[in-house]
């Protein structure tokens, strides 16, 4: 019986430790930066995610980002864009009760209960109604960094105090409106110019149609004018010939009539003798 007992004991603990190491704390959370997936209009999103003692900051992942500009101009725009994303951050706040775990922010429509746990180095986030996995991978920077996501953990303990944070998050975040808005004006300024350049582009292709119609009309005018002036002397020789063949014959007649009168009165004249 002794045996018996000990065995069930040993059964007992090793459930409970069990238990025990697959909870995930907030400590388990605040230990890396994390990598997250999300997958919408069949399109991956990659963020990363951050926490805090009770909010979760997400971030757009730009690392992976492949350029596609085949000019300066859509680089330079494709630059701007990737800064922009690179300081768009989201609030989640969160909740963390047993093995379940709340989130919500209005802009990201969330407001969703999870089930969370370990999956290794992993954490995983199950909706419990509808809805796609969240899988939270510790999150490696990149090569410039001499430090990967597993030696972030002493740093990330040893900025832990909350009053700290709030101070620093606070500036971090003007900061980064400020550069948001830096980069806004700086966006407007470009698409301002662009805008403009390709209105004066448009502007130029229309003056050279336009003169190029303009040149043809004048053209045709004066193509037009010849014909007209070649035909008016045609018709002006044409009348001028007639006249002449109407004068010879009115002429040669006359000439008739003169003969025969003369004719006629050298006729009389034979006869009064």
């Amino acid at each position: 019986m002794k045996k018996l007992g000990s065995v069930c004991f040993v059964l007992v603990i090793t459930f409970l430790l069990a238990g025990c190491s697959s909870k995930v704390t907030v400590k388990d959370l605040k230990a890396h930066d994390w990598q997250l997936d999300i997958k919408k209009n069949d399109e991956s999103i990659n963020y990363l995610a951050t926490f805090s003692d009770e909010v979760m900051t997400l971030s757009f992942d730009t690392s992976d980002m492949k350029s596609e500009s085949s000019n300066e101009w859509e680089k330079m725009g494709e630059d701007f864009g990737k800064q922009l994303l690179e300081n768009m951050k989201f609030k989640v706040q969160y909740s963390l009760k047993g093995n379940s775990i709340h989130l919500k922010n209005k802009d990201l429509d969330l407001d969703n209960d999870y089930t969370i746990k370990k999956d290794n180095k992993n954490l995983v986030l199950t909706p419990e109604k509808k809805g796609e996995k969240l899988i939270l991978k510790p999150y490696k920077k990149t090569k410039s960094s001499s430090k990967t996501t597993d030696t972030t953990t002493t740093t990330t303990k040893t900025s832990s105090s909350t009053s700290s944070n709030s101070s620093r998050s606070s500036s971090t975040e003007n900061a980064n409106q400020q550069s948001i808005d830096e980069q806004n004006a700086s966006l407007e300024a470009f698409l301002s110019e662009q805008q403009a350049s390709q209105e004066a582009e448009a502007s130029r292709e229309y003056a050279e149609a336009k003169a190029s119609i303009d040149a043809d009309n004048a053209s045709w005018e004066v193509e037009s004018r010849r014909r007209e002036a070649e035909q008016q002397a045609s018709v002006d020789a044409e009348n001028a010939r007639y006249a002449a063949e109407e004068e010879a014959e009115r002429l040669r007649m006359q000439a008739e009539v003169d003969a025969q009168n003369a004719s006629i009165d050298a006729e009389n004249a034979r006869q009064a003798e």
